[in-house]
């Protein structure tokens, strides 16, 4: 990580697209534990004739109900004295409900969070999360097989207050086939953000592909753990010393207005219309990602059609200076703070973060990835994640020197990152159908966020 603020080291005209959290985290991927079948007889609360009820709680349904459904009908043939109850809610309105069901005394066992939504932590400052170091220390537990930056995302306050469902990943995803027909050379491993610049001004200079004629120019987006990658990268931080929101400190002013700075640079003078999906329509020659949606676009269809239909490959996120910085996230689980049966519900949670239970999740739903190192998955393996410069089925990509970055884990974030989320298209300059100008400096979009934390604040 850098310790000061670095100037662009070049004038940026290019593509890059930073999509948003809501693909790749609403959708799962599970963790491990030691041990096999843990026993949900653990718990002496619970129904009538030694019955032990509980609910979980998510917003999946379709396959990825249908898979959680046939793994609870596998806990509980092997626990008979456990029921699970799946409910499914909407995604919209998910957190007001959880606490109005808290309100209403009828709050679920176990419920599921948008960690990458910043759900967990705000949930947790609620007070309707249970800490769970007790638990695991209780039943045992080893989060050691958990892959790097997984504890992380999972603790809140220096207290584990969640289970891993899956843990994805930001990586760089580039159009190698236009690289070659531009005559560029792939990018690194651990590719820089100097280059990344420096191609995508290349792409946007040439105008079209030689070979196909499709335009090569795109749209730059910003999305909640990338903005806070690239601050991070820049030597700032977006929480303070305290815990509150750093969004008032000069560098991060500076840090996001030379993003936006450089995010600009790369527009050609009179934006063309733009696709649906400009990456994968071959008119982007970058784009960053998260590693489950990349892999999930990479997988045939109903019809057999693979979202990129050309020869794209994976490297790390960029940083300043080449080293490896990896930018993770998840869906995960927690348990309610005021459950009668949180041992027999960490049970469950342990189960779910075993490796035939993680193998059977994954491989029965496209576009997730694991939190657990080593396991029986296959369903993600595609010629793209094959290319990924390190074996993303045993571990996120790591070197020794790897630098690990999760969301802000204040309860406050969840406010800030609304605010951050709904003016992000006035900081990067509208939408697909809108022009491409910025209709708001960093420092009046830090100003608008401040303001989200600070109402967030008054209202403790």
């Amino acid at each position: 990580m850098n310790t000061k603020i670095h100037k662009w080291v070049a004038l940026i005209t290019a593509c890059i697209f930073l999509t948003g959290l809501g693909t790749a985290c609403s959708s799962p991927t599970p963790g491990n534990s030691s041990g096999s079948t843990p026993s949900g007889s653990t718990s002496s609360d619970g129904g009538g004739n030694g019955t032990i009820n509980l609910t979980v709680a998510s917003w999946w349904g379709g396959a990825q109900q249908t898979a959680f459904k046939d793994v609870f009908a596998d806990y509980m043939s092997a626990n008979p004295n456990v029921k699970i109850t799946y409910q499914v809610y909407p995604y919209s309105g998910y957190t007001d409900k959880m606490t109005a069901l808290a309100a209403g005394g009828s709050m679920p066992d176990i419920f599921m969070m948008d960690q990458a939504e910043g759900w967990t932590s705000y949930l947790y400052g609620t007070g309707i999360l249970q800490p769970l170091d007790s638990l695991m220390s209780a039943a045992n537990y080893s989060t050691s097989n958990w892959l790097p930056g997984v504890l992380q995302y999972c603790t809140v306050d220096g207290k584990v207050v969640a289970m891993p469902l899956h843990s994805d990943q930001l990586v760089t995803c580039y159009n190698a086939q236009l690289f070659a027909d531009l005559g560029i050379p792939d990018l690194p491993s651990n590719p820089t953000w100097s280059q990344i610049w420096s191609d995508c001004q290349q792409i946007t200079a040439a105008g079209k592909d030689p070979k196909t004629g499709v335009i090569c120019t795109g749209w730059g987006g910003m999305q909640p753990l990338g903005l806070a990658a690239y601050v991070e990268e820049q030597g700032c931080q977006l929480t303070k010393s305290d815990g509150s929101a750093n969004f008032d400190d000069p560098n991060v002013v500076a840090a996001l207005q030379q993003y936006q700075n450089g995010l600009f640079s790369t527009y050609p003078p009179v934006p063309p219309a733009l696709a649906a999906v400009p990456f994968a329509a071959g008119e982007q020659g970058i784009m960053i990602d998260y590693m489950g949606n990349i892999a999930n676009d990479n997988l045939p269809d109903a019809t057999g059609t693979v979202a990129y239909n050309f020869d794209n490959r994976v490297v790390n996120f960029p940083t300043d200076d080449g080293s490896s910085f990896v930018a993770v996230c998840a869906n995960d689980f927690g348990i309610s703070s005021t459950s009668k049966n949180q041992s027999a519900a960490f049970a469950l949670l342990a189960y779910l973060t075993t490796d035939p239970v993680v193998g059977k999740l994954v491989n029965e739903n496209s576009g997730v990835t694991p939190a657990i190192q080593g396991s029986t998955w296959t369903a993600l393996s595609t010629p793209v994640t094959d290319k990924f410069p390190y074996n993303f089925y045993q571990t996120i990509a790591a070197t020794p020197s790897s630098q690990y970055l999760t969301l802000p884990d204040g309860a406050w974030w969840y406010s800030a990152l609304n605010a951050l989320t709904t003016n992000s298209g006035n900081f990067i300059g509208g939408t697909q159908s809108a022009p491409l100008t910025p209709q708001m400096s960093a420092q009046q979009y830090c100003d608008v966020i401040m303001k989200a934390y600070n109402d967030w604040e008054a209202s403790q």
